[in-house]
């Protein structure tokens, strides 16, 4: 399993106004992510050159929706991606289970 914090822009404006933050325009509303990532270590283990590839490109937002693959780049690009799609297709990608 994987699990990633998603908070809303709202409530990180509120708690913390003046850090300088990614923020993700989604069908949902604007988030950004939380700092962490919680996963099993055989999903480390099993996919430690991706999870590399994340890391180093965590703030080009683009290039995480260019992993996802070219129906995520359109709706990234359209605004039109939900928090629901991203999990399945991370599932997909990773073959484990992935919540936000």
């Amino acid at each position: 399993s994987i699990g990633y914090p998603v908070i809303t822009k709202e409530n990180i404006i509120k708690k913390y106004p003046e850090t300088e933050r990614t923020y993700i325009k989604m069908k949902e509303g604007v988030f950004c992510g939380g700092n962490i990532v919680f996963f099993k270590p055989d999903v480390f283990f099993q996919n430690k050159k991706l999870i590399k590839e994340l890391f180093d490109n965590r703030k080009a937002t683009w290039k995480y929706a260019k992993i996802l693959g070219l129906k995520f780049i359109l709706k990234f690009l359209f605004k039109a991606l939900t928090l629901e799609e991203i999990e399945k297709r991370v599932t997909d990608i990773l073959g484990y289970n992935s919540v936000s």
